[in-house]
């Protein structure tokens, strides 16, 4: 799987992407509820550790798509 079309490269972000709002959306639910303060941690680092890693794979398909 060296080779990535761009349209696989499209879908892969936009997977990475819905990644994020879910976890967003996670984040504030988990935060807005009566739930312990360990959960909602555990939730912002969740949303704050899918925020690098989208970063980062956005970083690595940008550059792919520039190598073509």
């Amino acid at each position: 799987m060296n080779e990535l079309t761009i349209k696989q490269m499209r879908n892969l972000f936009t997977v990475i992407e819905v990644n994020v709002l879910l976890w967003l959306v996670v984040c504030g639910a988990v935060w807005t509820s009566s739930a312990e303060q360990k959960t909602k941690i555990v939730a912002v680092a969740g949303m704050v550790i899918s925020a690098l890693l989208q970063h980062w794979a956005y970083y690595n398909l940008y550059r792919k798509t520039k190598e073509k």
